[in-house]
C-alpha cells in the first residue's frame, strides 16, 4: 500500500513471446498473467514494436490466434510508444541488440517485472525491471495472495 493509503499496482512489461503464448493458450502461466492484467490485479504494458512483433509472429504461425492476441491488448494491456532513439542509447550493452528497445520501454514507464521467455537476451545493469519467466511471476503473485489472505493481511 502506498503512504497515502492508495493501492499500488504493480506494472509489468510483457514482451511478444509472451503475448504469443498468451494469446495462443488459454492454459498457460502467461494467459493467467495478461487475464490478471485485465483484471486491474497487475498493470500490464507493453511496447508498440512489441505489439507488432507478437502480430507477425501469430500471423507466420498460428493466424487463427490472431484475434485472441488483438483482445488480449486491447483488454488487458496499456501500449506505450516505442523508445526514440536517443533513449535507447544510455541502455546500450544492457539487452540484445533487437530487444533493446522491448528493455528500454520497460525502464522509461517504470516497470517492476518484464515477462519473458528469453531472459538470456537481457542482462541488466540495476535490478530493475526483474527479468522473469511468465511462470516466475504468476507463482510470485500466487504467494503473496495466499500470504496476504492467510496472515489477515488487508
Amino acid at each position: 500500500m502506498a503512504p497515502d493509503g492508495s493501492v499500488r499496482i504493480p506494472r509489468v512489461f510483457f514482451d511478444a513471446d509472451v503475448l504469443v503464448a498468451g494469446s495462443a493458450s488459454t492454459s498457460g502461466a502467461s494467459h493467467a498473467l495478461l487475464r490478471t492484467c485485465g483484471a486491474t490485479i497487475l498493470h500490464g504494458l507493453c511496447s508498440a514494436g512489441v505489439v507488432t512483433e507478437a502480430r507477425r509472429t501469430i500471423v507466420e504461425k498460428i493466424p487463427s490466434a490472431l484475434p485472441q492476441l488483438d483482445a488480449m491488448v486491447a483488454e488487458c494491456l496499456t501500449v506505450v510508444p516505442n523508445p526514440k532513439e536517443e533513449d535507447l542509447q544510455p541502455y546500450s550493452g544492457w539487452a540484445a541488440l533487437d530487444d533493446l528497445p522491448h528493455f528500454v520501454a520497460a525502464t522509461m514507464n517504470d516497470c517492476g517485472f518484464f515477462v519473458t521467455f528469453n531472459r538470456r537476451h537481457y542482462y541488466p545493469k540495476a535490478g530493475r525491471p526483474s527479468i522473469i519467466l511468465p511462470s516466475q511471476l504468476l507463482l510470485r503473485l500466487r504467494r503473496s495472495v495466499a500470504e496476504m489472505l492467510f496472515t489477515g493481511e488487508t
